[in-house]
Order: structure tokens, then sequence, then C-alpha cells
């Protein structure tokens, strides 16, 4: 569903939409590359679609700050970025909602009609949607909280032993 234009400007009435239509349709997973401030619309849908078993996944942002909306939502993966070296990416997002990380420093990318390199928690999103495609593919059985309970479970702990604000699980 695309909700931004050209510019990566949209509104947060189409992100809704387009996360309920998404829903409503059948989608597994939902992966958004967007941030911005907090917005009552997104959250309703965000927790309408969770509550029809989506996951969905959102880029925490590339402010070096907060977590942006809508990944700051409790019904909402928060991914942050990390380097080569698996160290958080200077430009990250974190913050107590983060729950995971992924690769998201020079990564090839479809763009307009070619391919580019680029960095940011979108391109960590990414990442994270694609492992939870797969895991879904293998236990289709599964709803959205034990997936998400496997997501955490199944990663590589960097940072502070557990959970932490940069890297989350």
């Amino acid at each position: 569903e695309k909700v931004l234009d050209s510019t990566g400007v949209g509104y947060d009435y189409d992100v809704a939409s387009a996360i309920v239509h998404a829903a409503d349709s059948g989608a597994a997973i939902i992966s958004m590359s967007l941030g911005g401030a907090y917005s009552k619309v997104i959250e309703d849908a965000a927790e309408y679609a969770y509550s029809k078993g989506v996951i969905l996944i959102a880029a925490a942002g590339n402010n070096k700050g907060s977590v942006l909306y809508p990944a700051a939502l409790g019904s909402v993966i928060a991914v942050s970025s990390v380097d080569y070296n698996s160290r958080l990416s200077s430009f990250s997002s974190y913050g107590a909602e983060i729950e995971l990380t992924a690769p998201g420093e020079n990564i090839i990318s479809t763009y307009k009609d070619s391919y580019t390199r680029s960095s940011g928690t979108s391109m960590a999103a990414a990442h994270v949607s694609g492992v939870a495609a797969l895991a879904r593919q293998l236990h289709a059985d599964w709803n959205n909280d034990k997936l998400r309970s496997f997501l955490h479970s199944a990663t590589l702990d960097l940072g502070s032993p557990g959970k932490d604000e940069y890297y989350g699980y």
C-alpha cells in the first residue's frame, strides 16, 4: 500500500486507511518505512490490524533521538539500525520502544528504475519484515503474539544483556 507521495509526504488518514485495508485484505505482515508524530487514527488502525493477527513492523527513525510513530506504538515492532560492526548506526533513533535491530547502512535497494545503496532504519525494518515473513511461512499456525515472541528470542543479544533501548532484544 503506497501512502507517501514522491517527496515522502503523506497524511495520517492515508496511513491508517492503508493499515486497515491491508489487514482486511488478509495481510500477515505490515512493514512501515515512515515515521512522525503520534496520531490517534494511526494508533487505532494499528491496534485493529494487530487484533486481526497482523504483525506490524516500523522504522524507528533516523533522528538520533526518540523513536518516532508508528514504531513507538505498543502494537508495532520498532526497529533500530546497526552498521557492519553491529553497532548502533549514528543516525538511528533509540528508546525503550525498540524491540529489534537489523542492518541499516549501505544497503542495496531499488530506486525508481535502478538500484542504489541507502541507509536508514527503513532498511533495517525491511530486514526484520523479511525474517518475520519467513518465520510466518514456516509456522502459519502461530498467532502474531507467538511470532513476535519468537522474533525476540531468535536474536543475537547486542548491547546490555537482555532488552535495551538501543538494540531491543
